[in-house]
């Protein structure tokens, strides 16, 4: 265990370039880089230069990060007000990289009050907070009601219920609607029901952007169907009825197989049953082949049957064995089409009922003004898009904002990106600068190393993407965006970075873990510091005895799993090392 260090840390040329409030810059940074200093010294160089507050928009991902950067801006700010003097010429020069001259000194001192006086203050917010104040200021150009408000998960999860009850208990049940409820309630339990129509109402829009990509929901089954082979025509039955009727097989091979009457007597009741289902009527084939004829060549799990001959039959007639595996590979065909008819007709249930459970969670919404999170960000962005008729919101936004900072930026997703996209649009066209200090910038900062991925819809791979649209677009204006890797560590020992480096060297660990497959380095300002990685044997289920039913309300066995052992062991690891005292030596 080290001691906590006693630095103070300086700035890389790196971080010096990602502060430079004048120019476009995409930092893509490791853990412990000190992301969030860069992101806090480029707002106050903002500030410094003349930016009012209220022009500068900075998105964090979560409201916690957003509550930590404006604490620590109004902390620093508060410093620069009450110090003065020495003390404030000091941090002025750290944070410059020269000593501030007079102007930016007296500006210093009042930007406290400043950032206190602008209406909204420091605007340093999520994205889902801003859309909200933006629909807030246009309501009737978003065409919604002037009253709304805005849901909470908690809220939108009882709507979403009420949503499905509605829909279970209605008249919406009837027709296609019914039908498609029927055929799920025949596959789902009421537990898994419900759980898959929570998670259709959280994907709505992924659903609806591939109901419109599709030309409507019936383009969109019958895509379904394409990319499964299948045909409008393919159903369960004529599937079956196909693999039974007699063009279908070999009857001469299959019947010289199972004539051979040698072997042990699992051979003699194979050959017994192809048999029987060949001695059949094509109907009483098809009603067979299921329950009798398909196990003979494939398994309960839907596996080829490893042997379909012992080892002197095989030996001795090796004809026969390809006949029977010749219908192996033709039942196993005819059962995979068959489950991608199964396949089809759920998916297609689903979508109906998927469809009426979001049209009827959006028809209570829209009668009691309410909005949820997947709402503001897709009002925000059709608000802000120049072709629907608004565009003049841009400008009157165009007043409001000078600099977009996005923090965590791995973790936008993609509808979040095009409201970013949106207000950015017009940074770099024609007089968008206007007579403005600095300008106007964009800044994003994130390591896609980090992506949650699939929270909030976010997609790691965007971050390349928008890295690669802000910069196609500040070259269009004759400039460049600032490409910079935050690579040197405050947080981690070497000895940690190492490790991490040589696992991620292979290619095919490190694959896919950037947009550009980009080699992982790290390096750290702890140099000469203590560092110690140990590898732990990985932790299994534990095996547990399957209690007798009467008898498990008495004895009922506790079982711990593998994430609460390790919790529990590494707890334990670091109770030793603070009771021990155990310091790692320096290097």
């Amino acid at each position: 265990m080290s001691r906590k260090p006693n630095f103070t840390p300086g700035h890389t040329a790196a971080q010096t370039i990602a502060a430079d409030p004048t120019q476009p810059v995409w930092v893509s940074a490791n853990a412990g880089t000190g992301k969030t200093h860069v992101l806090i010294e480029r707002i106050l160089r903002l500030l410094l230069a003349g930016t009012p507050p209220g022009k500068i928009l900075c998105l964090t991902y979560t409201k916690a990060a957003a509550a930590e950067v404006a604490t620590r801006l109004s902390t620093r700010l508060g410093h620069w007000a009450a110090g003065g003097g020495e003390a404030l010429a000091r941090d002025l020069k750290k944070l410059l990289g020269k000593p501030a001259s007079e102007k930016e000194a007296e500006r210093a001192g009042v930007l406290f009050a400043a950032t206190l006086e602008t209406p909204e203050g420091l605007r340093i917010r999520t994205i889902h907070s801003f859309c909200e104040s933006l629909l807030g200021r246009f309501p009737v150009e978003a065409r919604l009601a002037p009253h709304f408000s805005v849901l909470d998960e908690r809220q939108a999860r009882e709507i979403r219920i009420e949503a499905r009850n509605r829909l279970l208990a209605g008249g919406a049940a009837a027709g296609k609607t019914g039908a498609a409820l029927s055929h799920l309630a025949g596959m789902l339990n009421a537990e898994d029901f419900s759980k898959l129509m929570a998670d259709l109402g959280k994907e709505r829009e992924k659903l609806r952007r591939g109901i419109a990509r599709a030309g409507g929901l019936e383009g969109l089954i019958a895509e379904t169907r394409r990319g499964l082979g299948l045909g409008p025509g393919d159903t369960r039955a004529p599937v079956i009825n196909a693999a039974a009727a007699e063009s279908a097989f070999d009857r001469d091979a299959l019947m010289n197989a199972a004539a051979l009457g040698e072997g042990k007597q699992s051979d003699k009741d194979r050959a017994a049953q192809i048999r029987d289902w060949l001695a059949k009527e094509a109907p009483q084939r098809a009603q067979s082949f299921l329950s009798v004829y398909a196990p003979i060549f494939i398994t309960r799990t839907g596996s080829p049957r490893k042997s379909l001959m012992t080892q002197t039959p095989r030996q001795d007639h090796p004809e026969a064995l390809a006949a029977l595996e010749a219908e192996q590979d033709r039942t196993g065909a005819a059962l995979d089409r068959r489950k991608a008819v199964t396949l089809a007709e759920a998916t297609a249930a689903l979508l109906v009922v998927g469809m009426a459970l979001i049209d009827e969670y959006a028809g209570i919404k829209r009668t009691r003004a309410l909005l949820d999170y997947a709402d503001l960000i897709e009002k925000a962005g059709t608000l802000l898009d120049s072709g629907d008729g608004v565009s003049w919101v841009h400008y009157k936004l165009d007043g409001g904002i000078d600099h977009i900072l996005v923090d965590e930026a791995q973790d936008t997703s993609p509808p979040q990106w095009e409201v970013i996209k949106r207000l950015a649009g017009d940074f770099y066209a024609g007089e968008g600068a206007g007579d403005r200090p600095l300008g106007r910038t964009v800044f994003a900062v994130g390591d896609e190393k980090q992506s949650i991925y699939s929270f909030q819809d976010a997609d790691p791979a965007y971050f390349g993407l928008m890295r690669d649209h802000f910069r196609d677009l500040v070259s269009g204006a004759g400039e460049r965006l600032q490409e910079v890797e935050l690579e040197r560590s405050y947080r981690s020992a070497p000895a940690v970075l190492a490790v991490v480096d040589e696992v991620f060297a292979a290619v095919a660990a490190a694959d896919g873990l950037t947009w550009d497959s980009k080699p992982i380095r790290h390096h750290t300002h702890r140099d000469g510091q203590g560092g110690l990685v140990e590898l732990w044997p990985a932790l299994s289920p534990e095996d547990v005895a399957n209690p007798v039913p009467w008898d498990a309300p008495l004895d009922q066995m506790s079982t711990r799993s593998p994430e609460t052992r390790l919790i529990e062991r590494i707890a334990d690891r670091i109770a030793g090392w603070l009771g021990s005292g155990e310091i790692l030596e320096s290097a």
